[in-house]
């Protein structure tokens, strides 16, 4: 993961005492408008300069270890794009890599900034880091991504800095990535001097009518805290989680009425990775899932990766845990909405039964009672493949695991059942049993069913459904299935209506158990 250079006490020290070729303020002219020509002969201006502001051309500034390109040195405009003035500054990639722009203020201040930049098609958002008459103040990111100096396609980004009164050396240097600059523009005054940590990127002002809850402040399970390297909110963000079921952030939230609140989460995803998710619960549990599909770079966190989802919380303290679901991102913050939404919900993911059949009744095996099997799915940490309901149970691997299916009849008889499997390779199969609760009840095996189609692990189907039939007792009964000795998956059975009378099998001394 890439650093922002840190600069040393003596290049500081240089920086503050840097007084040669600094730039020549553009003031705006009323009534300039755009043009566009891909001609090298004629002058293309992608952004006028905006009324009370004015611009400083970064070819005219003090500049060290890049590279003037345009109008300027002879290149032709059209091989660079559109840009203002006469040139801009590229290849800004090394750590002594830098721009000084030369400004004058008549009074102390926060002053509105504008600046131009182009990041490559195929390159990730990149930052600035800022210096401020020597003096590191904040990072500023750029998240479009248009191609090599296409100023004219690129949105200039906007921020403010503190300025003193009369002279002032802007820096604006190397931060993550790689970004060209075009102009600095310097805005009316904003306000009176902000604390640089509050204004550091746009990421850190938090909405209005939201409470903003830092990850880094959060509990931390297998993950990394980073108080550097990118551009984020409050003092770091968290990265590093890694592992499924276990990397995980909780945070303590308080909320004055029990609800549904609106949640805003802050991510990060590395060049060329591939869209995330976490899992979010609450107290009572699983609760949905967040998919995070912008992929800006490690530790670039901006305004374009929000996942926005909800939550739902009880009056008083909470406890909302984000763990590491598919794929890999960074987690930088979270805004719970101070009002609530709606009213308080146990989950906000909705299921269905699809396929089933009239006079069946279906029965998922992630809701059942799973002895050492490992439940998968949405509503778990694990989650892939193509199933019904919240999930399905896998890693029936041994004799000792297995799924139990409480089961009511109303008459002692053999009963029709459906059972949508998931198998790696042909010919897997489950072993079936059934019982009743309750003193004097037993475990009888009733044979082993075999499978026909292997689609693969987690993936089920209408192929993937196999027809049996079992004996139930009256009463409260179950079933058992237990993985043969090629092993599937099970998503759910459908039970279907008596097709003959109850008989007996035989008697399983594995697992019978005495019942009160």
């Amino acid at each position: 993961m890439k650093r922002f250079c840190v600069l040393t006490i003596g290049f500081v020290a240089a920086l503050a005492v840097s007084s040669f070729f600094l730039s020549r303020p553009r003031e705006a002219n009323a009534g300039e408008e755009e043009e566009s020509s891909s001609s090298a002969e004629e002058y293309v201006f992608p952004y006028p300069v905006e009324e009370g502001y004015t611009r400083y051309e970064a070819e005219e500034a003090e500049v060290n270890h890049v590279k003037i390109k345009g109008r300027m040195t002879g290149q032709a405009s059209v091989m660079y794009g559109h840009y203002s003035g006469e040139g801009f500054v590229g290849e800004i990639d090394y750590e002594d890599s830098r721009v000084d722009f030369a400004v004058n203020v008549e009074e102390k201040g926060n002053y509105k900034i504008k600046f131009g930049y182009a990041i490559g098609t195929d390159f990730g958002a990149a930052s600035f880091s800022i210096f401020i008459n020597g003096s590191y103040y904040s990072s500023l990111s750029c998240t479009e991504r248009k191609g090599w100096g296409s100023f004219d396609l690129t949105k200039p980004g906007v921020s403010s800095l503190n300025l003193e009164v009369g002279a002032n050396t802007v820096t604006f240097m190397r931060g993550y990535n790689y970004v060209e600059l075009d102009y600095l523009d310097i805005g009316p005054r904003n306000g009176d001097w902000v604390t640089p940590s509050s204004s550091q990127s746009e990421i850190a002002v938090v909405p209005e009518g939201y409470t903003r809850y830092e990850a880094e402040e959060a509990k931390v399970s297998s993950g990394k805290i980073y108080t550097s390297g990118g551009t984020f909110s409050g003092k770091g963000y968290v990265g590093e989680l890694d592992w499924v079921g276990v990397s995980k952030v909780e945070f303590k939230i308080t909320v004055p009425e029990e609800g549904e609140y609106s949640l805003h989460l802050a991510y990060a995803i590395g060049i060329g990775f591939d869209p995330a998710s976490f899992k979010l619960f609450n107290d009572a549990g699983f609760y949905c899932v967040i998919n995070c599909d912008v992929a800006n770079g490690w530790g670039v966190f901006d305004l374009g990766a929000i996942a926005e989802a909800s939550i739902s919380l009880r009056q008083g303290l909470n406890h909302v845990t984000i763990y590491k679901s598919l794929e890999y991102a960074q987690i930088d913050f979270i805004d719970i909405s101070d009002a609530k939404i709606g009213e308080y919900r146990e989950t906000s993911i909705e299921v269905s039964t699809p396929n089933l059949e009239e006079g069946y009744t279906r029965y998922e095996a992630e809701d059942q009672i799973i002895v050492l099997g490992e439940p998968k799915g949405i509503g778990f940490f694990l989650d892939f493949g193509e199933y019904s309901g919240y999930g399905y149970v896998g890693s029936l691997d041994s004799d000792d695991r297995y799924v139990e299916f409480p089961i009511d009849v109303e008459e002692a008889g053999e009963y029709q059942i459906k059972v949508c499997y998931a198998a790696f390779e042909a010919g897997a199969s489950f072993k079936l049993y059934s019982g009743r609760y309750g003193r004097g009840g037993g475990v009888y095996y009733y044979g082993e069913t075999t499978t026909t189609v292997a689609n693969g692990w987690g993936m089920f189907s209408e192929e993937t459904i196999i027809t049996t039939s079992i004996s139930l007792q009256k009463g409260h009964s179950f079933l058992i299935f237990r993985s043969g000795l090629i092993r599937a998956e099970i998503d759910y059975i459908d039970l279907g209506s008596k097709i003959g009378e109850y008989q007996q099998g035989t008697l399983e001394e594995s697992l019978n158990r005495a019942f009160a």
